[in-house]
């Protein structure tokens, strides 16, 4: 349980567990409950589904977290993995919700473990 009272459904847990370890998805995007008392999960992609699909599924006024199964190769031209923990808070999201993302940010994110990176975005320019 975060400082805000907000837990974290099962479900998250389950989600973060098979894209870890069986990269069942793309990505996974989470939200709060209607009643603000979990954090769920809103969305799982495909391993199919792009990066662009990855930003249209980010409402433009509303905070989210997610996460990203980014493939790439490294310099030496090895194929390589990350999983980058999105932090999705863009300016024009209400101010409340911006801070209960912000007060449950550190609970989801120790739970979650394994996460490799980070990135907190506030606008486009901030995940393009």
């Amino acid at each position: 349980m975060s400082i805000t009272g907000i837990t974290i459904d099962d479900s998250c847990i389950a989600a973060w567990e098979e894209i870890k370890i069986k990269h069942l998805y793309r990505y996974i995007i989470f939200d709060f409950s209607k009643d603000l008392t979990k954090i769920v999960v809103e969305k799982t992609a495909p391993k199919e589904a792009t990066y662009d699909d990855f930003l249209d599924d980010l409402p433009p006024k509303d905070v989210r977290y997610a996460v990203y199964d980014y493939d790439f190769k490294a310099d030496d031209g090895t194929d390589r993995n990350k999983l980058v923990f999105v932090v999705w808070g863009p300016d024009a999201a209400p101010a409340r919700r911006k801070m209960i993302l912000t007060g449950t940010k550190a609970g989801l994110k120790s739970a979650l473990a394994g996460i490799s990176m980070e990135l907190q975005a506030n606008d486009d320019a901030d995940i393009q």
